[in-house]
């Protein structure tokens, strides 16, 4: 008998792919990253991990179906990762020196919030609200510096420097 036109998904809505690939993802996503966590692969955490991965689907169904998780991703941000990553070093080099003269002066040390009026933060479109969690996470991954609020609506970032350095609150 010949395969139908269109594959297995003929006649399957273009919104129930999306769900059925975004749960897929999901419970596949959060299986293995519980044996990551776990660090042993016995067979009693292999269903612990299916139990995760399909507890952490189930929960992301709503929110995929209201389109929380319309993600536009472009590739041109992934260029500011190494640059990111080499900067957790420098950083750490940062907080290391602050630490220590706080614990040499016996003095407690405080940071600041820096708003920046200056910053993109994209559109209300999926592409914005993606490029300002972007931002969020990857300026979040340095010790000195996190991401407190972005706000589109002024094209403002509230961002708390334990030391304050503009390169700890890149990529933007």
């Amino acid at each position: 008998m010949p395969a139908k036109a269109g594959g297995y998904l003929a006649g399957v809505s273009s919104g129930a792919a999306r769900l059925a690939a975004a749960t897929a993802t999901w419970l596949v996503t959060s299986a293995l990253l519980y044996m990551l966590f776990t660090g042993e692969w016995t067979a009693i955490d292999w269903v612990g991990a299916a139990a995760c991965g399909a507890a952490v689907a189930a929960a992301t169904v709503p929110m995929t179906r209201m389109g929380l998780f319309d993600l536009r991703v472009d590739p041109r941000w992934l260029t500011a990762l190494p640059g990111t990553l080499v900067r957790v070093f420098a950083d750490f080099a940062i907080v290391t020196v602050f630490l220590a003269r706080s614990v040499a002066r016996r003095e407690r040390g405080h940071g600041s919030f820096v708003a920046r009026g200056d910053f993109d933060s994209g559109g209300p479109d999926a592409a914005g609200t993606t490029w300002r969690a972007f931002v969020a996470v990857t300026s979040t991954v340095s010790p000195n510096s996190y991401v407190v609020d972005i706000d589109p609506d002024h094209r403002t970032r509230l961002s708390h420097d334990l030391v304050p350095d503009r390169r700890s609150e890149q990529p933007a």
